[in-house]
């Protein structure tokens, strides 16, 4: 397991896919249609859903002495 708290996944992977989802939509929109921003929430949510359990699952050394 890779989260402290193992019962909240499910929470937390929904919670990051819609927050990751917004910020690309807004960033592809850029406040200038709604489709455009519609088409980057689904775009960077969908990538979010398939690349997050991957790379949450990584193992992080930092090697310090």
């Amino acid at each position: 397991n890779y989260l402290l708290y193992p019962k909240l996944q499910k929470v937390v992977l929904a919670c990051a896919i819609f927050f990751g989802g917004t910020i690309g939509g807004l960033m592809l929109s850029g406040a200038q249609s709604l489709s455009s921003f519609y088409i980057g929430f689904l775009a960077t949510s969908f990538l979010t859903y398939f690349f997050l359990p991957k790379i949450l699952k990584w193992k992080v050394s930092w090697n310090f002495k």
